[in-house]
């Protein structure tokens, strides 16, 4: 039985009603909605079964961050059909997946620090790299607060943070920062 949700709401609501569930096949975004932000609050549901983020999004970018949420793996939609059937399965059969480049990545994690070294917006909360996005794309702190349903001074708070981080000052670095590490807002967001 396959069960399809088009909003956040339904994913919750399948989870609740469902506790047989054997594999949940996600992307990284519904709407302005993270999943990867989601996976604690789903963590904390009844049951939480192996969820295999299938995504357009960078996994370079993303993959780590769903897999430090709770993800048992990450693929991209353009992979191969062999690729993708190897991670539902190796998913469902209760393994990790991880494409060799992002596994490549991962392994360079520090073990002292247990964070990735390479990328400064790694070291962001995944809230935190949702407002940079919106950053990115050029939103001011009114916007954010009406995208993310958050009040302005939340905003102006997780801003300060993205550039403290980030180690910047003002926006334009942010953009700067993030064009320099591939990221870019519509190809990932």
């Amino acid at each position: 039985e396959i069960i399809e949700c088009s909003s956040i709401q339904e994913v919750f609501t399948a989870l609740k009603e469902h506790n047989d569930i054997d594999l949940m096949l996600l992307d990284v975004f519904f709407g302005n909605n993270s999943i990867i932000q989601q996976l604690d609050s789903m963590k904390t549901s009844n049951y939480l079964p192996p969820v295999l983020i299938v995504s357009m999004c960078d996994e370079l970018i993303y993959g780590i961050r769903a897999v430090k949420a709770g993800a048992k793996g990450y693929i991209n939609k353009m992979a191969s059909e062999k690729d993708i059937k190897e991670a539902i399965s190796t998913v469902a059969l209760g393994g990790f997946y991880l494409s060799q480049e992002l596994l490549s990545k991962y392994i360079s994690i520090s073990s002292s620090t247990g964070k990735v070294i390479d990328n400064p917006f790694d070291e962001l909360s995944e809230r935190e790299f949702q407002i940079a996005m919106f950053m990115i794309r050029g939103l001011d702190t009114s916007e954010i607060s009406i995208n993310l349903n958050l009040s302005m001074s939340a905003v102006s708070t997780y801003k300060n943070r993205v550039f403290t981080k980030l180690k910047v000052t003002k926006e334009i670095e942010v953009r700067k920062l993030a064009n320099l590490y591939g990221i870019d807002f519509d190809t990932h967001f």
